[in-house]
């Protein structure tokens, strides 16, 4: 697997994690390919599995890209707010956004 310390490859890896998440979400995990995946970043398929040795592999990656993701809007969304009752209120408008804002998450959540 590539170095992470790299900022290129970073870069690249988060681009395959972004492009995986759109094809999920428009598609679903069963029908999803590495080459769609690879089609929608702009590399071949080959660049995917230097990245992430199989499909399985990348969708467990980006599960847990995604809760990252998720767990630092809800520390961000409370970051500064003080009172308690508000706290609750931003980590509500970041857990249940509106549906078409969350569609594609929703659809690869309930295919992990």
């Amino acid at each position: 697997m590539a170095s992470r310390a790299n900022p290129r490859e970073s870069e690249r890896r988060i681009a395959l994690l972004r492009a995986t998440f759109r094809e999920v979400g428009e598609k679903g995990f069963s029908e999803v390919t590495l080459d769609d995946i690879a089609h929608r970043a702009g590399v071949s398929k080959g660049v995917t599995l230097y990245y992430f040795e199989s499909k399985e592999h990348l969708f467990r990656e980006l599960f847990g890209w995604l809760i990252d993701s998720i767990h630092e809007r809800m520390r961000a969304a409370v970051e500064g707010v003080g009172d308690p009752l508000e706290k609750v209120r931003a980590l509500i408008s970041v857990i249940f956004p509106s549906p078409s804002k969350n569609r594609a998450f929703f659809r690869a959540f309930v295919d992990f």
